[in-house]
């Protein structure tokens, strides 16, 4: 019961009971929930920054713990979307955004699985995050992006890649972005009226392809745009 209730307290970022606890010596180190996550990984999920910081500064507790997925509180933050939390977290609570989950995963990846744009671009112009860096099973943030039709984030992702071009550190499958986009507009969806769900990912996902192409590629996907028009227009 005092787990639960000092989990809430974080989560609502209610530090006058988190107080009480720490009083009362309850509220320590020890205290986690089923999945292993501290009240730091609550607080920070949830984007209480000045409780977090209460529980770290105050309370002593570490900023940097590990649920047993491997996540530290920063990312459940980038997960979130906190990015104040995320922010506090990297720069003086200890985490490292290169630090990867157990699936390999950094706040670099789950920042764009999730479509958070403003810690996707902070952590590229700050240097924190390295958008060349894989998962365990190959997945660069750009596969994640692309797999939600997601441009803005393409662009931000690949603004910040060497030569504009995605490079591949580690890819025991090799994974291609536009491969990856190709599987999801394959996919079956369902219409609903003239604006249909499918209709706008389709219009979406040619758009995300063609960020995704290298300077040659877009060049020869012009030309043959091009020539499949003049050929309409004849016919």
């Amino acid at each position: 019961m005092v787990v639960e209730r000092t989990l809430l307290a974080a989560r609502q970022g209610d530090v006058q009971t988190l107080k009480v606890q720490l009083a009362e010596k309850v509220l320590n180190g020890d205290v986690k929930d089923v999945l292993g996550a501290t009240p730091v990984h609550h607080a920070a999920r949830a984007g209480k920054l000045t409780c977090l910081r209460y529980l770290v500064e105050e309370a002593g507790l570490p900023a940097n713990s590990l649920a047993r997925n491997g996540a530290s509180p920063a990312h459940d933050a980038a997960a979130t979307g906190n990015l104040t939390c995320l922010q506090w977290l990297v720069t003086h609570g200890g985490c490292r955004a290169a630090d990867k989950d157990s699936s390999g995963a950094t706040v670099l990846h789950l920042a764009s699985r999730f479509s958070h744009h403003e810690i996707i671009d902070w952590l590229l112009k700050s240097g924190e995050g390295d958008p060349t860096v894989a998962t365990d099973t190959g997945a660069l943030p750009v596969h994640y992006a692309a797999a939600k039709g997601d441009l803005p984030s393409l662009r931000l992702l690949l603004e910040h890649s060497p030569n504009g071009e995605i490079v591949y550190d580690y890819q025991p499958e090799p994974i291609s972005p536009i491969r990856t986009l190709r599987k999801v507009r394959r996919a079956p969806q369902i219409t609903q009226g003239p604006a249909s769900p499918r209709v706008k990912s389709m219009e979406r996902g040619a758009m995300v392809e063609y960020w995704l192409m290298t300077p040659g590629e877009r060049q020869t996907e012009m030309e043959l745009m091009e020539e499949e028009t003049r050929v309409q227009t004849e016919s």
